[in-house]
């Protein structure tokens, strides 16, 4: 299979027009105008960044002012909202794309200290110290389906789109909660480091400790080796939008192998970079965060995967300011 790397610096020319405005200082989220790529949380800067431009002509914009000072910010893997909290311990859901707008979320243990979305965004989890309170009917009528009580801290954890099934990985044992909030060991599997489910199922991926991929049925129970442990250590896993295959990033070989469920075959793409994650950004896959700038992503969908990148911010966000909470 042959790789493309696309890392065209032009812009079209409404993107241009987009960069002339951007000038005048941050943006509010309805002011943008042109295309819009997705849309990433600075963790440093605190604040939300659109990507302007269309996919291998991009780059990364300036803030986007919410009203408010963030505290963390999670982008739904559609894109089209994101769950904030506030510095002042308020959390809200924002509409994003035309004009934004906000609303508050209504979080039974406060603002988190971690957001985890499901594969398409129907679900999240609200993770605090010992809790994780799932949402389910997101992002139109967000619901508290149930608060689980974590045995540990967890170093992975997956929330299914109808938000009936949660994995969590404690210790390096997985373990599943159903409806009945109660933690239960998955068997067969041995030590387990990452999980995600497939979008619109209760079936998953999993990465053991050794590196072997895993395939797990829900309506079965059983699970079987999809691929046997590889030399690089993986670092992130996900299944495509469309379940047939499944994506597996690793820093340490600089590759994303990309599974294919029914027949097993495999593809290596060797990266030019240190994918770290595959965090979903509508079709394309973000590889690495914002402060592993440039921005890496993958995109799937041609019969020749592409890889595209971002440019850095370089000394942009220097300069930028944010307006303080209201």
């Amino acid at each position: 299979m042959t790789i493309r790397f696309r890392t065209r610096l032009c812009y079209p020319a409404v993107f241009c027009a987009a960069l002339g405005a951007l000038a005048a200082g941050a943006l509010r989220a309805g002011d943008i105008g042109g295309p819009v790529s997705g849309y990433l949380f600075d963790a440093d800067a605190r604040t939300v960044r659109p990507v302007l431009g269309i996919p291998g002509a991009a780059t990364v914009g300036q803030p986007l002012d919410f009203g408010f000072d963030l505290k963390l910010a999670a982008v739904a893997p559609s894109q089209d909202y994101l769950v904030a909290a506030g510095s002042a311990g308020r959390v809200r859901l924002v509409r994003l794309g035309g004009t934004a707008a906000a609303q508050d979320f209504d979080a039974l243990h406060g603002a988190p200290g971690r957001i985890v979305f499901s594969p398409r965004g129907s679900a999240a989890l609200l993770v605090n110290d010992g809790t994780a309170d799932v949402y389910a009917g997101l992002p139109g009528a967000p619901a508290l389906a149930r608060t689980l009580r974590l045995p540990a801290t967890p170093s992975a954890l997956a929330v299914s789109d109808d938000a009936g099934l949660v994995f969590g990985v404690f210790d390096g044992v997985l373990s599943l909660a159903g409806a009945s909030a109660e933690w239960t060991p998955l068997p067969g599997v041995g030590e387990v480091s990452l999980a995600a489910f497939a979008p619109s199922s209760r079936n998953a991926a999993l990465v053991a400790r050794d590196g072997a991929v895993v395939l797990y049925r829900d309506d079965s129970g059983d699970t079987a080796v999809l691929t046997a442990p590889d030399a690089g250590v993986p670092s992130a896993v996900g299944v495509l939008f469309d379940g047939s295959r499944v994506l597996v990033a690793s820093a340490s070989a600089r590759t994303v192998t990309l599974l294919d469920v029914a027949s097993a075959s495999r593809a290596d793409l060797p990266c030019g970079c240190s994918p770290t994650g595959l965090t979903a950004m509508g079709p394309m896959y973000r590889l690495n965060d914002l402060a592993g700038a440039p921005i890496w992503l993958l995109d799937s969908r041609p019969a020749e995967p592409q890889f595209l990148f971002v440019p850095a911010l370089g000394d942009a966000r220097g300069s930028l300011t944010q307006e303080s909470a209201r």
